[in-house]
């Protein structure tokens, strides 16, 4: 069996972040994790603020955690997947995106300026499972199936309140696939959240595959 978690931030990229990518990796490889998804967040703020470079600076910009992450992951033999968490214009409601190809970061620019109809027309099209992060703290607007494929029910940051038995409820009610995740952004959050799965993934695509298929357990509360 394989400890994957699912949300995770790097200080290279997350503004709030806290741990650089390769301190990260140790201490989850030090709770006996195998890897992690690192979910930096994808915001208007992050972009704008990169306004003046070529779209290819900005998004290695972006990538720079993950990248990190990944080239350190390789020496001490733990997996490092690519993912997002997304924030839209206008909005506080952040989405987490699983099984992008690489290439798509690239050929997708801008995506905080989708809106809701346009986000789940491009997850469709590109085979990318979305689910809502935290949806039940203060400042959330929950999101039905309509636009999502699951969402988060267990959020391991300890700073927010994300009513997690709420966001179970609300998922199984709604057709939701569930999924946990520590949030990391500093260390008391390692390793709180994220899933066991009983192969270890190539692609976040097998990964995610795996959850939408029930063959995972949740984390929670570290356990």
């Amino acid at each position: 069996m394989y400890k994957f978690d699912t949300h995770v931030h790097t200080s290279e990229v997350s503004g709030c972040g806290q741990l650089t990518a390769v301190d990260t990796l140790k201490l989850y490889k030090e709770k006996n994790f195998d890897g992690v998804v690192i979910t930096d967040h994808y915001t208007p703020d992050f972009f704008h603020r990169r306004k003046d470079l070529p779209w290819e600076e900005q998004i290695a910009a972006y990538l720079k955690g993950y990248y990190n992450a990944l080239e350190y992951g390789k020496s001490i033999g733990m997996t490092v997947l690519p993912g997002i968490e997304l924030r839209l214009q206008g909005s506080s409601n952040e989405y987490l995106l699983y099984g992008m190809e690489l290439e798509l970061y690239m050929n997708l620019p801008d995506m905080y300026n989708y809106t809701l109809e346009q986000l789940r027309e491009m997850t469709r099209k590109y085979n990318i499972t979305v689910f809502q992060a935290h949806p039940f703290r203060n400042g959330m607007v929950q999101i039905t199936s309509e636009f999502m494929d699951g969402c988060e029910v267990y959020n391991g940051n300890p700073r927010h309140n994300s009513r997690n038995d709420e966001a179970d409820e609300y998922a199984a009610q709604n057709g939701l696939i569930k999924l946990s995740g520590s949030d990391c952004h500093q260390s008391e959050d390692v390793a709180q959240g994220g899933i066991v799965i009983n192969k270890r993934p190539t692609s976040t695509r097998e990964l995610i595959d795996e959850v939408i298929a029930g063959n995972v357990r949740l984390i929670k509360n570290g356990v």
